[in-house]
């Protein structure tokens, strides 16, 4: 009910139901995280986080203070962590709990990164983020690319890396994941590092280069599914993957999907 009246009211964009709702909220106040923890509670506090003004939500972002990073990982806890980005930067003390909040969790970027609903956050900071929390996240990405390429949950972030940032943001990942032949080799050899190679590609960062790195492994590529899925971005006839970003699908209507 509690959710509900709060997916109602920002619907509605009714702004003096705000302080009825938070009298409502106050019983789960001191039990933020139990809430966040629980298969139901944990939808109104994510509604919150969402639809409510910041200085609506000091008091959830107060008790995430010190359970961020382990609030990351939680498969409930990680959809109001990630939601508390956009709280970031703003007036009040509210923000200021956020923003702590968010400190802790790219003190360990690295490892969320990797981290099967941790990953979820990191992409939200660089979606929705200020450029330093974009900084944070494209350093930790690069402390340790190759294995963060290769990881399962790290490549999904690499995507996001290529979808929101600019060529001068990602000059040094791509340096890293094609400087040199050996490192190409290691990415094609893997699972998720060719979901890595697909996305650079697909997205189109430092074309140039990628082609001339690529192409040479053009016979290697075609042994494998998703191999061929970084030949058909690689060699697609000009503009079809700007028609593809503006959302009118690849040219020959193959949907590119993690397979």
């Amino acid at each position: 009910i509690m959710a509900s009246r709060l997916q109602s009211s920002a619907a509605q964009q009714d702004q003096t139901a705000h302080p009825d709702t938070c009298d409502l909220l106050r019983g789960l106040q001191g039990h933020v995280v139990e809430a966040l923890e629980h298969d139901y509670a944990n939808f109104v506090i994510r509604e919150a986080v969402k639809v409510l003004p910041t200085q609506y939500i000091g008091f959830i972002a107060s008790e995430l203070v010190g359970n961020g990073v382990s609030m990351a990982e939680h498969g409930f806890g990680c959809r109001t962590v990630l939601r508390l980005v956009k709280h970031c930067g703003q007036e009040g003390e509210a923000s200021r709990y956020a923003e702590e909040v968010i400190r802790e969790v790219l003190g360990e970027a690295e490892d969320l990164c990797r981290s099967e609903y941790g990953k979820f956050t990191m992409e939200e900071l660089l979606q929705s983020g200020s450029a330093e929390h974009r900084h944070r996240v494209l350093q930790a990405l690069s402390s340790n690319l190759i294995r963060n390429a290769q990881d399962q949950h790290g490549c999904s972030v690499f995507e996001k890396v290529f979808e929101v940032c600019d060529e001068t943001a990602t000059a040094r990942i791509v340096d890293g994941l094609i400087g040199s032949p050996d490192t190409v080799q290691s990415l094609i050899k893997s699972r998720c590092g060719k979901f890595v190679l697909r996305d650079l590609v697909k997205f189109g960062h430092h074309a140039e280069k990628v082609h001339g790195a690529l192409r040479p492994c053009a016979d290697q590529l075609r042994d494998s599914k998703g191999g061929r899925k970084i030949l058909e971005f690689l060699f697609a006839r000009p503009g079809s993957i700007a028609r593809e970003r503006a959302g009118q699908g690849p040219s020959n209507s193959v949907q590119f999907g993690r397979v």
